[in-house]
């Protein structure tokens, strides 16, 4: 074992909060309902733009008021251990949220899903997604068992590149495990 299991707090507090960096000034505040189910780790901020995923939704807000700018449904699946978590990656254009099934892209600027792709989490950890040479990255396999997954749609040892506004898989790299 890994160490003590942490039991999770039936409903935990979660705050998001913006402080101005020189005066230490805390500019807003988000709790209670409007975090309610916040994941852990999945904040982001690009831009103008706050967002992080909850249990079911994912949100954005103006960086500089926290106002609301849009929240749509994103509901997470995670299987496996405790202490695992989302992945939240942010471009200019659109924020790609993956959980232990699925990788989904979601346009910046008024939260509407674009794709969905098959995803997996990582050995004990979230699922890879990186954005890199105009691709999105993330892994051909399932990487929690090692192998390949068919029934789950990851069929090969390596890691898929995707368009960012269409999701097509664009490139493969093949992963040769010695």
């Amino acid at each position: 074992a890994y160490g003590p299991i942490i039991k999770r707090a039936e409903n935990p507090k979660n705050d998001i909060l913006a402080i101005d960096a020189e005066s230490g000034r805390e500019l807003w505040r988000k709790s209670g309902d409007d975090t309610k189910g916040y994941q852990g780790a999945s904040i982001g901020v690009i831009a103008d733009r706050v967002v992080f995923s909850t249990t079911k939704e994912l949100v954005c807000l103006a960086r500089a008021t926290g106002k609301p700018l849009w929240r749509v449904a994103a509901p997470i699946v995670l299987k496996g251990p405790f202490g695992i978590a989302v992945s939240l990656v942010l471009s200019e254009r659109a924020a790609y949220l993956a959980d232990s099934e699925k990788l989904r892209a979601f346009s910046l600027a008024d939260g509407k899903a674009l794709w969905s792709k098959p995803a997996a989490l990582n050995h004990h950890k979230a699922p890879d997604v990186f954005l890199a040479n105009g691709l999105v990255w993330a892994a051909s396999y399932d990487a929690s068992i090692g192998r390949p997954a068919p029934e789950q749609g990851l069929t090969k040892m390596g890691a898929n590149g995707f368009d960012p506004e269409s999701g097509k898989l664009v490139k493969q790299l093949d992963q040769a495990m010695a």
